[in-house]
């Protein structure tokens, strides 16, 4: 079987097993809730840890169950911190103009010591980090599997699926990657589309307000959201929305290759031209979205209050490389914010004489965009809130 049909195959598999992952946990808190110390998991981390360690953290425990089935520690996680680490060196290395070598591949002949030939240091640290984040979780899944130790996951689901079809090495070749890409796409953008919302959330206080009150009239305050909540609460899937359109992960989308020459509206483009998908263009295009820089929620809900057809799905890409994650990604913005609205307040921080710290919505460049590190204040809302965040242990 040819290396492409492979990895085809295993990505048809991929949305077969994510599926089968989520639906065999249908129960409450279905999919990993952001963990934190032992003595207060799930949302916990929020008391007592970064609140950037805890998005990752979050992010991560959902990327790596599904991949690999690894249960995440709430701080200081090597493969976390290696991970994230990998994650950073490919987002640097698909940035347009990231290395000359891209644009002139004569120059990789020149010898390492030559003047402005520092990419191939980085190319040499980058394989080191890869195989490393490539080849260890899939090996401790191996060894896992083989003393009966080893939890559902995709690793061990395309593993055994490999194994049975006699796949062989290219097979384990194609898995590797696959496995290993969950993470890279997944984590990051996750914890960065949260991050965003908290920073929405911070600076319109009234979006906060009616969230909180859609989320108290449909459960109440004993419990924390769960999926089956997800239809009775179209305003926070609003907010999620908004806030994916409002700051875009992934700006540019993933860059293409173009595989013959054409012409565009006039414009030639050459065969192995690099082209870049203008996502922040189409989310705030102001046609489509009035007032496309504020921050209104209301914009993706009907007249009767419930959601309309626009799911803002160039978030996950578009044609045959559509995000295959992207309802677990979905999923998992979504029952984070919704838990972290149910139990907590998010303000300005107060520096000296009690004054607001002011916030900076500038977010940093790059093919994931975040938000610039900026102060706040996340509380529980009240002592019940409180007393539900502890019950959790």
């Amino acid at each position: 079987m040819a290396h492409e049909d492979i990895r085809y195959t295993l990505l048809t598999l991929l949305a077969v097993v994510l599926v089968s992952i989520i639906v065999t946990k249908r129960r409450r808190r279905l999919l990993p809730l952001p963990p934190g110390p032992p003595s207060l998991p799930l949302i916990g981390c929020f008391l007592s840890i970064p609140k950037r360690d805890a998005f990752m953290a979050a992010a991560a425990s959902v990327t790596l169950a599904i991949a690999y089935g690894y249960k995440v520690a709430p701080q200081g996680d090597s493969l976390v911190e290696m991970l994230e680490e990998s994650a950073k060196l490919a987002i640097e290395a698909t940035l347009p103009f990231a290395s000359a070598v891209n644009d002139i591949p004569g120059l990789k002949y020149l010898p390492g010591w030559f003047p402005g030939m520092g990419f191939k240091a980085r190319a040499k640290h980058c394989r080191t980090v890869l195989h490393e984040v490539l080849n260890a979780p899939l090996e401790d899944v191996q060894r896992s599997m083989a003393d009966g130790t080893a939890v559902q996951s995709l690793a061990s689901e395309l593993l055994k699926a490999n194994e049975a079809s006699g796949g062989g090495a290219e097979g384990y070749d194609a898995i590797r990657d696959v496995t290993g890409s969950v993470y890279t796409a997944g984590a990051e953008t996750t914890s960065t589309a949260v991050n965003s919302a908290i920073l929405a959330l911070v600076l319109h206080p009234d979006v906060q307000w009616r969230a909180q009150a859609e989320i108290d009239s449909v459960i109440g305050r004993d419990r924390l959201p769960d999926f089956d909540d997800r239809a009775s609460m179209p305003y926070v899937d609003a907010v999620c929305r908004e806030v994916i359109r409002w700051k875009i992960v992934n700006p540019l989308g993933l860059p293409r290759r173009v595989r013959s020459d054409d012409v565009y509206e006039g414009h030639f483009i050459p065969k192995g031209a690099l082209l870049f998908p203008n996502t922040w263009a189409i989310v705030h295009d102001p046609e489509r979205y009035p007032e496309p820089f504020s921050f209104k929620p209301e914009r993706f809900l009907l007249e009767d209050g419930s959601l309309n057809d626009d799911e803002v799905q160039m978030k996950f890409g578009f044609g045959r490389r559509i995000c295959p994650g992207r309802h677990v990604a979905d999923a998992s913005v979504w029952i984070m914010v919704s838990s972290i609205l149910a139990v907590f307040d998010i303000c300005h921080a107060k520096g000296e004489h009690g004054k607001e710290i002011p916030i900076d919505e500038t977010c940093i460049d790059g093919l994931v965009s975040r938000p610039l590190p900026f102060e706040c204040a996340i509380v529980p809302r009240d002592a019940k809130a409180a007393t539900l965040i502890r019950s959790l242990a």
